[in-house]
């Protein structure tokens, strides 16, 4: 018989609780220029505009959804915006309730430079922070099901202080476009609840298989990678020493010249400073450099009860419309939406 794992909110005191809550940040990457999906928006909407910034659905857009999955789970002034070159025009008037911190990047380098940015500030602000890293441009129902594994999740990271803890979606198909995640053990020792699945140990990241890799991944029942993750910051910033030293040597200057010249300096030196760094060539992704350089170090939620997808497709988006029967802004163009009941969808 399978042992009951207990809550692991049961492990600390209320008191605790409240410290780790103070000390939960989240960052949220919105610096992608999302090049696949431009022909398909330039059509739609007659401009160029990154997926990120477009409501393919209801009033809201995919950034202000991620924004909303953040407010349900740290203090509402603890969430990082980290936005891509000129991105603050595609926001508008503005982003009504956000009491978070913007980070607009100089230039596109790759999420790894967009984590690092957001991690110097916050590992100085609050040196025992955990940090959950959301991408901005993903599709989830419900919502509900994706806050339970979150607040797992940084529960997890609490606890296996050395470990980055992934949140995975069983896959459904050989997708060759995707990230993926093999598990191997479960980590029965792990404070659980009885009715999710423990946490895995990862065995291998592979990035967009081959047909015949990825068929073989399903039959294995590997995850595909949300890219959502959490961990200590001080945890993601010491792996960064390991396996990006040259950046992240610059981002220590960078901290403490902020450090130095106090706020009233800041806009000018330390902005030099931050030009400088992001005038290294091509991009740096964060799972490539770090996390399958150590694997060990990972730990992978399976998120079994509910919906991803990364829409980086236009028939990616359709099909999500057809499953749920979501009231769509754009057209549908496949032959096989004809005749379908769209009807009203609380997606907002």
């Amino acid at each position: 018989m399978k042992e009951s794992i207990p809550p692991a909110a049961w492990v600390f005191s209320q008191g605790n609780w409240r410290a780790r809550y103070r000390s939960r940040h989240t960052i949220v990457l919105s610096g992608g220029e999302g090049t696949r999906m431009r022909p398909f928006i330039r059509q739609w909407l007659g401009e160029d505009r990154p997926k990120q910034y477009c409501a393919f659905v209801g009033t809201r857009t995919m950034l202000q959804h991620s924004l909303d999955r953040a407010a349900d789970l740290v203090d509402p002034g603890h969430t990082h915006l980290v936005l891509g070159p000129q991105h603050q025009r595609y926001l508008g008037h503005g982003l009504p309730g956000f009491a978070g911190r913007l980070h607009p990047q100089p230039a596109n380098r790759g999420t790894a430079v967009g984590i690092f940015l957001a991690l110097a500030e916050i590992l100085e602000a609050d040196p025992e922070a955990t940090v959950l890293v959301l991408p901005s441009d993903q599709f989830i129902h419900p919502e509900a099901a994706f806050r339970r594994y979150a607040d797992r999740a940084f529960l997890l990271a609490e606890q296996f202080r050395d470990h980055v803890v992934l949140m995975g979606v069983a896959a459904t198909e050989p997708e060759r476009d995707y990230g993926w995640i093999e598990p191997a053990e479960q980590v029965l020792g792990a404070n659980w609840e009885a009715d999710l699945r423990p946490p895995s140990r990862v065995r291998r990241f592979v990035e967009k298989p081959s047909a015949n890799l990825a068929e073989l991944l399903l039959q294995r029942r590997a995850l595909w990678n949300t890219m959502s993750l959490v961990a200590r910051a001080e945890t993601l910033w010491k792996m960064g020493r390991r396996f990006l030293p040259r950046l992240v040597r610059r981002f220590d200057e960078y901290r403490l010249m902020r450090r130095a010249l106090g706020a009233d300096a800041r806009r000018l030196e330390a902005a030099a400073l931050l030009t400088r760094i992001y005038e290294q060539p091509g991009q740096i992704d964060f799972c490539q450099a770090i996390l399958q350089s150590d694997p060990q170090s990972c730990l992978v939620l399976s998120m079994d009860d509910l919906h991803w997808s990364d829409w980086g497709r236009p028939e990616r988006i359709e099909d999500t419309i057809l499953r749920f029967g979501i009231r769509p802004n754009i057209p549908l163009a496949l032959p096989e939406t004809r005749g379908v009941d769209i009807h009203e969808y609380a997606i907002g």
